[in-house]
């Protein structure tokens, strides 16, 4: 887990070294540039969960139907994926035009990068939970996939649908995975 970390910030601290002669004004550069990833992720993070707890509430409060959405695997999903997905957008909006940098988006992925590892590492190391295979592994997958377009291309100025597809396809098994043990428990205690 430490060489991936370890890569990760190597991937990172690359981009400080474009020009050498201004290495510390581009390494500060790039710490506002992460900083501004990591801002939207978290927003996209929080608007997501925010949104999807509105809906639980007005399932729960107003509805008074708070777990009949569980009598079904698929319930949950099409109940709570809709505006967990407009949740984390509609903040993003809001920082199209403040990014300080000319591709925020290789900025975001970084920051999502670094977020995953740091996550991963503190919760394995520190708080030994075995589960952190779940942020652990689909950070991996970023990681070769950012490791990939870096050597292929040689610039971050645009990343390609091929990162996106090869890192979202392990993401995307990873949160399948993680949601049919989670319906393998609750679902059967609701019918």
């Amino acid at each position: 887990m430490f060489a991936i970390s370890g890569a990760s910030i190597a991937i990172v601290l690359q981009f400080a070294h474009k020009n050498k002669a201004n290495a510390a004004r581009a390494f500060v550069n790039l710490l506002k540039a992460q900083l501004f990833g990591l801002r939207n992720i978290v927003t996209g993070i929080f608007g997501a969960v925010v949104s999807a707890n509105m809906v639980a509430l007005i399932m729960s409060k107003v509805l008074d139907r708070s777990l009949s959405w569980f009598s079904r695997e698929s319930l949950p999903v099409l109940l709570y994926a809709p505006p967990s997905i407009f949740g984390a957008l509609l903040p993003q909006l809001a920082f199209i035009s403040t990014s300080p940098v000319a591709s925020s988006e290789a900025y975001t992925l970084t920051a999502l990068l670094l977020l995953f590892t740091a996550s991963s590492t503190i919760l394995q190391c520190i708080y030994q939970v075995g589960s952190a295979a779940f942020l652990f592994v689909p950070g991996c997958a970023l990681c070769v996939t950012l490791a990939l377009h870096t050597v292929l291309d040689g610039k971050m100025d645009e990343i390609p649908l091929r990162s996106y597809i090869a890192s979202g396809i392990v993401s995307l098994i990873i949160g399948v995975e993680v949601w049919c043990g989670t319906a393998d428990v609750f679902v059967p205690l609701v019918r």
